[in-house]
C-alpha cells in the first residue's frame, strides 16, 4: 500500500499504541513495565515505517546517474522504469546526450518513487531546488504614482488575455512543438538508440574482451570505429536541436519587436563559424530547412507574437 495516499497501516498502529498509553496515564495505573513495553512497540513501528519510506528507489536520482553511463546500464534503467514514467526514452536521451542544460531535473523530470520489492510506483510532488547562494538584497521599488488623485499606478502584471494566449498557442507554440521540437527530439533518441545497439552487440562485446591485443588507432577493431561515428552522430543530432531552438528564440524576439529579420543563411553561417568540433559538424544534417520551418511558423504570425508580448511585457 502506498505511503503517500489514503490510510497508512503502520501509522494507524502507532496512533493505536499512543491511545493505549494515554488510557494508562489517565487511569493512573502504575504498570510501568507495561508502559515500557508500549514505548518499545511504538519505537519499533516508527523504525519500520521510516525504513519503508527511505528504501524507495528514486527515478530522478537514477536518471541523473546515467550521465556518462555505458549502454548496458542505460538499457537496464529503461527496462526497470519502462511503462512507469511518461516519455522515458526522451528523458534518457536528453540526460545522456552530453549537451549541457539539455534537461532541467527540477522542472522536466517527474518525482517518481518505486518500491523495489513490489515494483509499485507513486509520483510525488516535485521537489523545489535548494538555492546555493544567499538571496540578493531587494532593490527599492521605484514609485510609479505621480499623483494618486490624477494617475493610476502602472504595475508590471504581465497578464495575457485568454483569447490572446489561445491564439499564440494555436498558431505559434503548438506548431513549433509539433513540426520542430518533437521531430528533432526523435532524431536525438534514434541516434542514442543506434549507439546503444552497437554497445550491446556481440561484435562489440567480443572486441572489448580482446581489446588488450590492439594498440594505436589504426589497429582498433572496426566496431570501435563504428561506435565512435555513432557517438558523433548523437552529438550532431543534439547540436542541430540546440541551434534550431536558439534560432527560434532569436526570431520570436525579432518578429515580436519589429527589430528586423536575420536571414537563415546569415544565421547558419554564423553558427558554422562558431563550431569548434568539426568532427561533429561533418555528421550534422543540413540545418537550413529546420530554420526555414521556424520562419514559416513565425513570419506570417508576427502580429500574433507582437500582441502576445505586448501583454506579456505589459506594454499594451
Amino acid at each position: 500500500m502506498s505511503l503517500l495516499c489514503g490510510k497508512n497501516p503502520a501509522l494507524d498502529a502507532v496512533n493505536a499504541i499512543r491511545d493505549q498509553i494515554k488510557a494508562q496515564l489517565a487511569n493512573k495505573k502504575s504498570a510501568l513495565g507495561g508502559l515500557a513495553s508500549q514505548v518499545s512497540a511504538i519505537t519499533s513501528k516508527i523504525s519500520a515505517l521510516q525504513a519503508k519510506v527511505t528504501n524507495l528507489d528514486s527515478f530522478q536520482s537514477e536518471l541523473a546517474a546515467l550521465v556518462g553511463a555505458d549502454a548496458a546500464k542505460i538499457a537496464a534503467f529503461k527496462e526497470k522504469w519502462k511503462g512507469k514514467v511518461a516519455e522515458l526514452d526522451a528523458l534518457v536521451a536528453k540526460t545522456t546526450s552530453g549537451i549541457a542544460d539539455a534537461l532541467d531535473f527540477c522542472k522536466d523530470v517527474p518525482n517518481v518513487k518505486m518500491d523495489p520489492s513490489t515494483g509499485a510506483t507513486v509520483q510525488e510532488a516535485k521537489e523545489s531546488p535548494t538555492p546555493n547562494a544567499a538571496p540578493a538584497e531587494a532593490e527599492p521599488a521605484e514609485e510609479t504614482v505621480v499623483d494618486n488623485s490624477q494617475e493610476v499606478s502602472q504595475g508590471n502584471s504581465g497578464v495575457v488575455p485568454s483569447e490572446v494566449e489561445t491564439q499564440f498557442d494555436e498558431l505559434i507554440r503548438q506548431p513549433y512543438r509539433q513540426q520542430v521540437t518533437i521531430p528533432l527530439s526523435k532524431k536525438v533518441t534514434e541516434a542514442c538508440d543506434e549507439e546503444a545497439a552497437i554497445r550491446l552487440s556481440d561484435e562489440y562485446k567480443s572486441a572489448r574482451a580482446s581489446v588488450s591485443i590492439f594498440s594505436g588507432t589504426d589497429n582498433k577493431p572496426e566496431v570501435f570505429k563504428t561506435l565512435e561515428q555513432a557517438k558523433l552522430k548523437t552529438n550532431a543530432a543534439g547540436e542541430v536541436s540546440t541551434q534550431v531552438a536558439k534560432y527560434y528564440d532569436i526570431r520570436l524576439q525579432e518578429v515580436s519587436q519589429d527589430s528586423g529579420a536575420l536571414t537563415t543563411s546569415e544565421y547558419f553561417a554564423m553558427k558554422v563559424e562558431s563550431l569548434t568540433d568539426r568532427s561533429v559538424y561533418q555528421y550534422m544534417e543540413d540545418i537550413k530547412p529546420w530554420l526555414e520551418k521556424v520562419n514559416t511558423i513565425l513570419t506570417p504570425n508576427s502580429e500574433v507574437a507582437k500582441d502576445y508580448y505586448r501583454y506579456k511585457n505589459n506594454t499594451s
